[in-house]
């Protein structure tokens, strides 16, 4: 019998009598846990990556490897993807001969939960409908470490009908999940909260920039705020790579580039005007340029360091 579970100790997977089949797409650091708590949940999984890395250890542990999307998606009751940007999820979904469009059956449970534009999801959930097929846009509020405790949630846009059958699965993978509105609804929610958490982020930068160059406590300072207006969750989540000035990436500064371009975008679109959100924007794209790309978010503290002079943003 398979095994699954996080990190080192395998859970054994509970027998379900259900039988839903589960392809799952896109195992980078957000989808390979979400993928093993659907496992450890009992549910039976086919899975597929573009790159062979994460492929192992679901190999291990007895779980069939699809090599298509449209492999994987013919058999499916429940097609989840969890992937980097619009081109990879057009491709993966959209795809009229390797996608999951080419042989998904009527009925199936499409849910991407990927961030991408509110229009890539609506022109994909319209090519779903006209196979039979229901497409939900579900991206979550958390990064790598939500992902891997099942903290995740779910802000899901499409029909009713199709969140209500797919809430098992947001609560194995997430602690909860809401239903925000028609197709394109939770992307949009998605992108807001991005523009959010950026902007949270450069708050705590600027604040413990003038404390590090005034030569103060980084640490208590984040304890001070803690208590107070100033406190947000990027000063709560990041607090030990902040201290430590060391950012491995749970959430990397380009896909946050990515994220902000397409709030952009939408910001555009709707014709609403969002200084604070092109300053972010290009703070991280300065970033990126600076050789921070694949550090996390967090590391925009680095940045400031490097502008005044003072250093990598160690505390």
């Amino acid at each position: 019998m398979p095994r699954g579970g996080l990190g080192g100790a395998h859970s054994p997977r509970c027998e379900r009598t259900d039988m839903m089949r589960i392809f799952f797409a896109g195992l980078g650091t957000m989808g390979a846990p979400m993928a093993k708590n659907l496992l450890a949940k009992g549910y039976a999984l086919t899975v597929y990556n573009r790159s062979s890395k994460p492929l192992a250890w679901f190999r291990e542990q007895g779980v069939e490897v699809a090599s298509s999307p449209a492999e994987g998606a013919k058999e499916a009751d429940v097609i989840v993807t969890m992937l980097s940007d619009d081109a990879a999820v057009d491709a993966v979904l959209g795809g009229e001969d390797e996608g999951c469009l080419a042989t998904v059956r009527p009925g199936t449970l499409v849910i991407d939960s990927s961030t991408v534009s509110p229009e890539l999801v609506r022109a994909l959930s319209r090519k779903f409908a006209a196979r039979g097929a229901i497409m939900l846009d579900a991206p979550v509020t958390g990064s790598a470490p939500q992902a891997r405790d099942g903290i995740l949630t779910f802000m899901v846009g499409g029909p009713e009908e199709g969140f209500l059958r797919a809430r098992p699965l947001f609560l194995a993978m997430g602690r909860n999940a809401l239903h925000v509105g028609p197709s394109g609804a939770g992307s949009t929610v998605k992108l807001a909260n991005n523009t959010m958490a950026a902007l949270n982020m450069l708050a705590v930068a600027e604040g413990l920039s003038i404390v590090q160059r005034s030569g103060l406590d980084p640490e208590q300072f984040l304890d001070v705020i803690a208590g107070g207006g100033a406190n947000n969750g990027m000063a709560v989540s990041k607090r030990e790579k902040l201290l430590t000035g060391r950012f491995p990436p749970d959430f990397a500064a380009r896909l946050m580039v990515k994220d902000l371009r397409l709030a952009t975008n939408l910001s555009w679109e709707l014709g609403v005007p969002l200084p604070g959100l092109a300053l972010v924007a290009s703070l991280y794209q300065m970033a990126c340029q600076m050789g921070e790309g694949d550090s996390d978010v967090a590391g925009l503290l680095k940045i400031y360091g490097k502008l005044s002079g003072s250093g990598t943003g160690e505390a």
